[in-house]
């Protein structure tokens, strides 16, 4: 398994009497991690809310339920807590009837738990973000040798765990994930009314990535007006396929008036949306580049 940087940061927020919750775009690795953790500690309770059983865990209706249900352990470990109806209310219960209680829990996207906690858990949590794998995570794991070899196939099929580590067939991985997740938690948590335009709107952005952008002209081009396009980005960029990066200048009018760019969170995604697989044959050198980073 590959060692994620917030493994080690975790431990350090535990029994501070607030929850933590990690969030990602899906396949990234969140119940790898939450599986990690659940390994090094004891007395613990898993709940996997993917499962009726999982969900009907939290269906307490008082404190004494919540003691006779959870009062026993020391840690509540929560995969895919989104599945819960009301999450954050049942989450805020749980802390403050139990505040010996370490919860841990993860959730697909900030669309899944944020627009369910964000309130009630105000100043009970705290969040980590999961992304693909980073260049040190993958220097940690394999060395410096593995960062520079494979560094052409990662420009191009991305960094999804799943996909570095299995070698084989990375066409196919890339295009599941785009194809079977990218999109999942938009059209079961948001009214989309039309999910062609959603794909045509990152095909825009997949093939301006860089380039500053106007909403506008994305908008004539997919066939959406501009405040439909905005919309459309904010979610994206919740589910965290997409970030918005502003302007920088040293006079502050300058920056808030200049467009933003818009990058992809992991480039095999915006490769699979333009069907863009092409390996560079020759492996640019890394050597003066990783000196500094070290």
């Amino acid at each position: 398994m590959i060692a994620r940087t917030i493994q080690e940061l975790i431990p350090q927020y535990m029994h501070k009497g607030r929850a933590i919750i990690i969030y990602g775009a899906r396949r990234t690795g969140k119940t790898t991690i939450l599986n990690a953790l659940a390994a090094s500690l004891s007395d613990l309770r898993y709940i996997n809310c993917d499962l009726i059983d999982g969900q009907e865990a939290f269906n307490f209706r008082n404190e004494d339920d919540i003691r006779l249900e959870f009062g026993r352990y020391a840690y509540l470990l929560i995969d895919e807590a989104q599945r819960v109806g009301d999450i954050g209310i049942k989450l805020k219960a749980l802390i403050d009837s139990l505040p010996q209680l370490q919860i841990i829990a993860t959730g697909s996207s900030s669309l899944d738990l944020s627009n369910y906690t964000s309130e009630p858990l105000t100043g009970r949590k705290f969040e980590f973000l999961v992304t693909p794998l980073s260049t040190r995570e993958i220097f940690d794991y394999e060395g410096i040798d593995a960062v520079k070899g494979a560094l052409a196939r990662r420009l191009v099929y991305g960094n999804y765990p799943e996909l570095y580590l299995e070698k084989s067939m990375p066409e196919e991985i890339i295009r599941e994930i785009a194809g079977s997740y990218l999109f999942k938690d938009l059209l079961i948590y948001q009214d989309i009314k039309r999910p062609d335009l959603l794909k045509k709107l990152l095909i825009a952005l997949a093939l301006q990535t860089g380039s500053e952008v106007s909403y506008t002209e994305l908008g004539n081009t997919v066939g959406m007006d501009r405040k439909t396009v905005d919309r459309y980005i904010g979610l994206l960029e919740q589910c965290f396929i997409i970030y918005r990066l502003g302007s920088f200048s040293r006079n502050l009018r300058n920056e808030l008036k200049r467009a933003v760019k818009i990058y992809f969170w992991d480039n095999g995604i915006r490769n699979a949306l333009i069907n863009n697989f092409e390996v560079p044959e020759k492996r640019p050198d890394l050597g003066a580049l990783w000196e500094n980073y070290l």
